[in-house]
Order: C-alpha cells, then sequence, then structure tokens
C-alpha cells in the first residue's frame, strides 16, 4: 500500500511545481505589461512637455534630464509639481537630476532611467530657454529605459521607449543601456551569428 502512494505523491509534487512556474510567469508577464504602460505614459509625458511647453520656457523642447523631473518640476503657473507622470514611476528614477532625491524605489520591480544618446548624438542639449535650466533638453529627441532591479528572477528583459513611440525590448543581464540602438530590426552582430542572446535586440513591441 504504501508504494503505491509513491507515483501519486510524485504527480501531486509535479502538478504543484508545475502551478508555481505558471504563477511566476504570470506575475513576471504582468509586471512587464505595467512597465511597458508606463514608458508609454513617457512618450505622452513628452509630448505634452514639448507641445505645452509645460515649464513655461517659451521653447518647444523635450526634457531629457531625467524621468523624475515630468513629475517634480515646478509648474509655471500654479507653482506645484507638473505631475506629468505619475509620482511611482518617478521615484522610480535610478539617476534623478536632484542631488537630494531619496533613493529609487523599484515600480512593478523596474528601474527608470534617461538614455544619454542616439546614433544621432546625444540628447542632452541646452536649448536656450528661458528660465534656462542647463542642458536637459532636445528639440526633436528623447529616450528612456527600463530595467529589472532583481534580475532575472524579477524580470528578464529590459525596455526602451523614444519620440516615435516605440518600445524595444532586449535581455541585457539587467544592466540599463546608456544610448538607443542605432538599428533595433537590422542588428548586424545577430545577422553575422556573432552575438549572444543577451545582446541581441529582440525586435519591436506594442
Amino acid at each position: 500500500m504504501k508504494k503505491a502512494w509513491i507515483p501519486v505523491a510524485l504527480i501531486a509534487l509535479g502538478l504543484g511545481y508545475g502551478a508555481w512556474i505558471w504563477l511566476v510567469n504570470a506575475a513576471r508577464d504582468e509586471r512587464e505589461r505595467t512597465v511597458s504602460s508606463a514608458l508609454k505614459s513617457l512618450a505622452g509625458a513628452e509630448a505634452e512637455f514639448r507641445g505645452s511647453d509645460r515649464d513655461g520656457n517659451r521653447i518647444q523642447d523635450f526634457w531629457t534630464g531625467d524621468l523624475a523631473s515630468l513629475y517634480y518640476l515646478s509648474d509655471p503657473i500654479n507653482g506645484g509639481p507638473i505631475a506629468l507622470i505619475e509620482k511611482t514611476i518617478a521615484d522610480a528614477d535610478a539617476k534623478p537630476v536632484r542631488a537630494d532625491a531619496p533613493p529609487a524605489v523599484p515600480k512593478a520591480g523596474y528601474y527608470f532611467v534617461a538614455l544619454e544618446a542616439d546614433d544621432s548624438g546625444r540628447y542632452a542639449e541646452d536649448t536656450r530657454g528661458q528660465p534656462n535650466l542647463g542642458p536637459h533638453y532636445n528639440h526633436a529627441r528623447f529616450g528612456f529605459c527600463a530595467y529589472p532591479a532583481d534580475y532575472p528572477r524579477g524580470g528578464r528583459w529590459t525596455f526602451l521607449i523614444n519620440e516615435g513611440n516605440v518600445i524595444v525590448k532586449l535581455d541585457t543581464g539587467g544592466k540599463p543601456p546608456r544610448s538607443w540602438p542605432a538599428d533595433p530590426d537590422l542588428c548586424k552582430g545577430c545577422q553575422q551569428r556573432k552575438h549572444p542572446d543577451r545582446e541581441c535586440w529582440k525586435g519591436k513591441i506594442d
């Protein structure tokens, strides 16, 4: 009788493990959907920032200094924060401009950071608006990144978005890239089979 219970116990163990794996993957997928939506909101915030001159510098430009300022910059009309993004996204900024900013708190298990450049050059420019907040602007381009705070358990993919409202993802080993790739759809290294998997761009996603 005792031996008859062994296969049953093994089956139950296998089912339990399978259910646990499913739950882990489902939770990770949900976090990644949250991060993708957060990046989309950043692109919308940049469009509002530029189109409505939300910092009042009299220049149509994007903010490229960090993410946090898209919430914390002072509104020239009412003096409060411009709050173009959720505070939880702003507080997940791993490289805020403010020197007195508290340590970043991940959102959905991800940190966020502003990219520094693309193949056209650096994003940081002084557009000479008034008031002048320094080289934290760009007339036409921006880029942001979200990367897992606990790789790979908390998430595998790193996500990026730019002014074209295009999101791409890749496995960077949990390290944020500094620049937007020259061509995420036509990676020469991948074509020539020279890249390990974690360095290959996986293409556009919605």
